[in-house]
C-alpha cells in the first residue's frame, strides 16, 4: 500500500452570514434587521459559485444565523433560523467546519422601549446548541471539537473553539478538554477557530492564553464577529499566532478567504481575492 502526502492543502475561510428568514417576525423586529434579509441569497451565490477542487474544506467562524428564534407579534417564538442556513450551506461540494458565532445562540425579543433596537437573549443557549447538533453534521461530536490536516510531513491540527455565549457556561470544561489536546498532540502545528476575537481582558481569552500556557504550537488564529478584515500577530502563551479575521460575508458572496497551507508556512490570501496573498506565516518543524 502506497501513501502520497500533499503538498499543499487549501481551504476556505468565510464568516458571519447572518442568514435570517424575515417570515412572522414582530414587524418592528423584522424592520431593525432587515439589512440581513437579502443573506441568504448572497450564501447561495457563494455556494453556487464554489467550485468543486478548489478546496478541501471550508470553515465557518460564526454568525451563521441572525438569531435562533425571533418574537412574534403574539410575543410566541418563530423558529426555522437553522434551516435557512442549513439547506444552502449543506450543498457545498466540500465539508464545512462550523464554529457557534453570539448570534447563533440567541433569541432576538421585542424591545418595547426602543424598537428600533430588539434584545438579545442568550438564556436560550442550551437548547440552541443542542438544536445546531441535530442540525448540522460538523456538530454531531460537539460545539468545540478538533480534527487534522497531514501537510508533506507537517501535521495541522484544528482546534475548534465555542466562545459565542456571553456567560461561557462551558468554559471550564472547553478548557480542560483544550489542554488535553495540546498534550495529546504535541508536534502539531494548531490552528484555532472561533468567533469573538482574542484580546487581552476578557474571561474566555485569559482562560485561553492559560490553557495554551506551556504551549508553543498555536500558529494561527481564524475569527469573524467584528465584520472587518484585519491580520495581526498576538501573545498567547507561549505561542505568537497570527490572528485572521474575516470580514462578514451577508456583505457579499466575494467576502471569504482563500487559505494555502504548506509543510513550513501559511499563505492567507486578500478577502475577495483568492490569488492575492495578504499574508505568509511561518511554521517551524
Amino acid at each position: 500500500m502506497f501513501f502520497f502526502l500533499l503538498a499543499v492543502v487549501d481551504f476556505v475561510h468565510f464568516t458571519d452570514t447572518h442568514v435570517i428568514k424575515l417570515d412572522g417576525i414582530h414587524p418592528e423586529i423584522a424592520a431593525a434587521r432587515a439589512s440581513n434579509g437579502p443573506s441568504r441569497a448572497t450564501l447561495e451565490k457563494f455556494v453556487a459559485a464554489f467550485k468543486p477542487g478548489s478546496a478541501a474544506f471550508a470553515i465557518h467562524t460564526g454568525d451563521m444565523i441572525d438569531a435562533w428564534c425571533f418574537d412574534t407579534a403574539s410575543g410566541a417564538p418563530v423558529y426555522g433560523q437553522i434551516e435557512s442556513f442549513t439547506r444552502p450551506a449543506s450543498k457545498l461540494p466540500v465539508k464545512l467546519y462550523p464554529v457557534l458565532g453570539n448570534h447563533d445562540v440567541e433569541c432576538y425579543r421585542r424591545n418595547p422601549k426602543n424598537p428600533q433596537a430588539p434584545v438579545g437573549d442568550q438564556s436560550v443557549a442550551a437548547q440552541t446548541r443542542q438544536a445546531w447538533r441535530k442540525s448540522l453534521p460538523g456538530f454531531k461530536k460537539g460545539t468545540y471539537y478538533s480534527f487534522a490536516k497531514r501537510v508533506d510531513g507537517t501535521r495541522y491540527r484544528f482546534v475548534i473553539l465555542d466562545n459565542g455565549e456571553a456567560a461561557q457556561s462551558n468554559l471550564n470544561a472547553q478548557m480542560a478538554w483544550l489542554s488535553g489536546e495540546l498534550k495529546k498532540f504535541p508536534k502539531d502545528k494548531v490552528v484555532l477557530a472561533l468567533h469573538i476575537p482574542i484580546g487581552a481582558s476578557d474571561l474566555f481569552s485569559k482562560s485561553l492564553a492559560a490553557a495554551v500556557s506551556s504551549s508553543s504550537s498555536v500558529v494561527m488564529i481564524l475569527c469573524g464577529h467584528r465584520h472587518t478584515d484585519d491580520i495581526s500577530p498576538i501573545a498567547l502563551g507561549a505561542s505568537k499566532p497570527v490572528q485572521v479575521r474575516t470580514s462578514a460575508m451577508f456583505k457579499g458572496a466575494d467576502q471569504w478567504r482563500r487559505i494555502r497551507l504548506h509543510k513550513d508556512k501559511i499563505e492567507v490570501s486578500a478577502t475577495g481575492m483568492p490569488d492575492k496573498v495578504a499574508a505568509t506565516i511561518a511554521v517551524a518543524p
